[in-house]
Order: structure tokens, then sequence, then C-alpha cells
């Protein structure tokens, strides 16, 4: 499962992170980092419909009755009728994290605490880099306009992440992998054949009200070895930076 996720990089840095990928035009003005990317919301994506790659910004969600449809599962996404269509059509988003909820018990109403993943074994909390997520895209008629729509795959949750949820996103793990995934003379079936079960995460306890803005470190221009190389810490170390960080978030809140 994936209901939203993290993206703090900025347009260029974010353009760096792949060769060759550049911006569909004045979509790059429009990009901003987000602390938090949800159902619905414009968010750039990867895809290789030309010569090179570009980012283009596409709306989360493939519009059905009631809310929109924002996962896929890797298992049968070539047989279902709503993605099978979609398979030639495929992205890849990058994020620098994604959330999950747990739900703790407690006196009066259940509280669920959001936890932040992200795809990098040992992390630091302050160590921002760039993932991408497997996904698949279409253009739906919107308002009389056309708008490009996309889903997360996802897959069976590794081990070390059953203990918070069932599923995960899928995650292309190199840059090979990512080039694989956006070959468009691949077809579907190899596509997804290429798609590497994911383990090896980061995660850390966040506040429970998680704001739309990211109040954080941004990712200023860096090139792809950011994401695919990383110095490992240990989670003892992250998880006293994450609650000083938490803390001074709540003195600077007050002031």
């Amino acid at each position: 499962m994936c209901g939203r996720y993290q993206l703090n990089v900025e347009a260029a840095a974010l353009a760096a992170t792949h060769p060759n990928a550049t911006w569909h035009p004045n979509h790059a003005k429009q990009h901003k980092p987000r602390q938090q990317v949800r159902p619905t919301t414009q968010a750039p994506v990867l895809v290789h419909e030309t010569s090179n790659p570009t980012f283009q910004l596409m709306k989360w969600g493939f519009s059905r009755g009631g809310s929109p449809l924002i996962n896929a599962r890797k298992e049968t996404v070539l047989e279902l009728p709503t993605f099978r269509p979609q398979m030639r059509r495929r992205c890849a988003i990058p994020v620098t994290g994604f959330y999950e909820w747990q739900k703790e018990a407690g006196p009066g109403k259940p509280s669920k605490t959001p936890f932040l993943i992200r795809s990098i074994p040992k992390a630091a909390f302050e160590d921002v880099s760039v993932a991408y997520m497997a996904g698949i895209y279409r253009t739906e008629n919107e308002n009389g306009q056309a708008t490009s729509k996309f889903v997360v795959l996802t897959e069976k949750a590794a081990s070390e992440l059953e203990w918070l949820h069932n599923r995960q996103p899928v995650f292309l793990r190199s840059e090979k992998q990512v080039e694989e995934w956006l070959r468009m003379d691949a077809s579907p079936t190899d596509a997804v054949k290429g798609l590497v079960d994911g383990t090896g995460f980061s995660w850390w306890r966040m506040a429970p009200d998680l704001a739309d803005k990211y109040r954080g470190k941004v990712m200023k221009q860096k090139g792809i070895d950011a994401f695919f190389g990383s110095k490992a810490k240990t989670k003892d170390t992250q998880s006293l930076r994450v609650k000083s960080r938490l803390k001074k978030n709540k003195k600077a809140t007050k002031k």
C-alpha cells in the first residue's frame, strides 16, 4: 500500500537524478518540494515517450466512482482490465520516502502514528536522496481537458516492514532498472518480470500532524550517485536526531 509519499527535491536537482532527463516545458516552474504528496495531487513522474526521458506533472490516481484508484498490484497488473491497457505507458515516480500509519491503542479513539520509510538501509534522517517507484499512467478527460494520471505499483511487503503493513511500493533499485522499466520497446510481461522484490529500508516515527509544505532539508542539485550510493549510519543515531529535530520544530512553532 502507498497512500502518501514525500518528495522534498527542487526541480533542477530532480532532473539531475537521471541521465539526459529534462522537464516538460513549464512543468518545472510548477513543481514544489512537498512533505506529503496525496492522491489527486499533481506530482512529477518520469516517462520515456520521446528520444529522451522527461519529467511531467501528472495527477495521482485513476478516476473511478468514489475515491481515486491510486495503487496497482504487481501480481495482477497484467490481468486486470483496468490496468492491462496501460502497461505500455510505464512511468517512474520519484520520491524521498513514503508513509504508512500504525494504529495505536489508548484512552479514547485509537490514534494513528505516521512512519516515514526510505528505500535505503541504515540511512540517517538527514540523508535526503531520490528513489523511484514503478508506475503506469493514462490520459483521462477531466472537465473537457486531457489530464494525465498515474498509479503506483505495489508488492508484498519485505519482512522488515511487515509489522507496519503487508504491502509496499515497487522500487526501481538502480539506474538500469529505471531505464528497463521505461523502455518503450519492452513488452509489459518482460517489464514486470524485470521488477525485483525490494528489501533494505530505513524508517522513522513522525509527528502526527504532518504538514503538506516541507519544512526540513530540501535536496539541492546533485547527481544520480546521490541516490544509488549512501553512507550507512546506525538507527540509534537516527532516532536521537529525529527526536531532536521534532523538539526544535515544536519550539519554532511556539515562537
